[in-house]
Order: structure tokens, then sequence, then C-alpha cells
């Protein structure tokens, strides 16, 4: 009985963590939206936009931030998508993804990070190399993105040359997709718990009455 518990959370564990990697919502897209033109991105030219979860009461799981870019100019590199702290002008969560050579949408990993219900997150995209050197170019709508279950963003992005002090322009929109994966309440990951012990008891019950009747 006790193995038969053990092998159930491992199973429950693996279960959730390749969920969250395999598969996933997307609660937030503008990718399809009519577009206006690209930002420059370059370490003088930072970009940020927001996006507001919904209301999954155990909060998400985010699996990936895909971004609709244009193609480069000129020699740039080192470009990175960050979830931002604006209090502490510090990054978050640095998201794994390709330095993109061409245009089309690339996705960065969120490496499973924790969003809370109901919260705005902000991430910051920006570049090793200068304008000046060459730029990435990152698309943007005058149509906000459609979000589903509560989810919102776009409306505005923010524009700095040091990520410390940032300048707002209302109306426009850089185009992203956010890909998230829901976390079950901790009193429904009981319930399964406890269904999948009551489960394994009977099978346990049902083993030890055949072996009792098998030896009379």
């Amino acid at each position: 009985m006790k193995a038969g518990l053990i092998i159930l959370g491992l199973a429950m564990r693996g279960f959730l963590m390749s969920s969250a990697h395999a598969q996933g919502t997307i609660y937030l897209s503008g990718l399809n939206q009519p577009m206006s033109g690209s930002l420059a991105v370059g370490n003088d030219a930072w970009i940020a936009t927001y996006f507001g979860t919904g209301s999954s009461p155990g909060g998400y799981l985010l699996n990936s931030i895909q971004l609709s870019l244009d193609v480069a100019s000129g020699n740039p590199s080192g470009f990175r998508v960050m979830i931002w702290d604006f209090p502490s002008a510090q990054p978050v969560l640095t998201l794994a993804g390709p330095d993109p050579a061409g245009d089309g949408v690339f996705a960065y990993d969120g490496r499973a990070f924790t969003l809370a219900p109901l919260k705005t997150y902000w991430f910051v995209v920006t570049a090793t190399t200068s304008v000046a050197s060459g730029s990435y170019g990152w698309n943007y709508s005058p149509v906000d993105p459609l979000g589903v279950e509560r989810w919102v963003g776009g409306g505005v992005y923010l524009t700095s040359a040091n990520g410390v002090q940032w300048t707002r322009y209302p109306g426009q929109t850089p185009q992203f997709a956010v890909n998230a994966t829901p976390i079950p309440e901790p009193g429904m990951l009981a319930l399964l718990v406890l269904g999948g012990a009551l489960l394994i008891g009977a099978r346990v019950r049902r083993q030890g009455t055949g072996s009792s009747k098998h030896d009379s």
C-alpha cells in the first residue's frame, strides 16, 4: 500500500511537470492582428509591454512567450526576453530562446515560471548591441491582443535607453502571445491523491481476497 502511494505521488508529479512543458493554452495573443510596423530593439532601445493573467485560483505555469519579429537590420546580437520588476529595475526571469536572424514567430521558454491569478506582469525585450550596430524588429499593431478567461494585455508599450527610465506610448501593442498551464488547487490535488489511494487500496484488498481463496 505504501509503495503504491509513493508510485502514485511520483506519477502525479510527473504528469503535472510534463503537462506544463508539452501542453498549455494560448490565453492571450496578438500574433494575428494587423501589423503597423516594427520597433527597433537594442541595448539602447529596450521595449516593454504587459499581460494580465486570468482567474484560475491556483495560478498558472508560464510555458512560453511568443513574439512576432521582423527581419533584423545590421548585425545585432544578444537578444533577450525577460519578466521584469519595475520597482527594482531588475529581471525576475530571463526566458530561454533563439537569437532570431530572420522574421517570423519565435517562442521563449518560461521554464514553468509561476504566475499568480489576476496579476499584471511586464516583460522586456532588449539586446547586447546598440542600435547603431544593428537592431532587431518587434512587430506592433494598433489592435489589442485577444484574451480568454479574463486574460488581458496590450494597448501600450514602454521604451527605455537604459532599462531604468521609461517612456510610455499608448495606442500600439507589440505583437506577442502567452502560452500557460493552469495549476490545480491544492484541494483538487488532494482529491486526486485520495482517489488514487482508494483505488490502490481496493486493488490490494481484491488481491488479498483472491490469494485467501486460492490458499483455501
